[in-house]
């Protein structure tokens, strides 16, 4: 049987530094707790490659993301926060049929 690939929607910008920790935190909990998923979060990475202060940037890592959800690689997406950047990821996941659970 499949891994299901498990969305973490969590807000960078403000605390970055304590956001970023709490995103590794959450994707070990998966992980540990949840062997029948896999913790996906490819904007981790993206945030320390492009900054999420120059608009451009930020556009461009939007763009990456994205890409995941059309392609239909992420089977659920884990909400653990608010922020636009979250709000943004939730109509994606309504627009392509990814099944959203609030995890607050």
């Amino acid at each position: 049987m499949k891994k299901r690939i498990i969305y973490i929607a969590h807000p960078i910008s403000g605390d970055f530094h304590n956001n970023m920790e709490s995103i590794r935190k959450i994707y070990a909990a998966i992980s540990r707790e949840y062997p029948e998923c896999v913790p996906f979060a490819p904007y981790w990475i993206t945030c320390y490659a492009l900054s999420d202060e120059i608009q451009t940037d930020r556009a461009l890592g939007f763009s990456h993301n994205r890409e995941f959800f059309e392609r239909g690689v992420i089977d659920e997406v884990w909400v653990f926060g608010m922020s636009e950047g979250v709000q943004t990821e939730i109509e994606w996941a309504n627009e392509f049929g990814i099944k959203v659970v609030d995890k607050q």
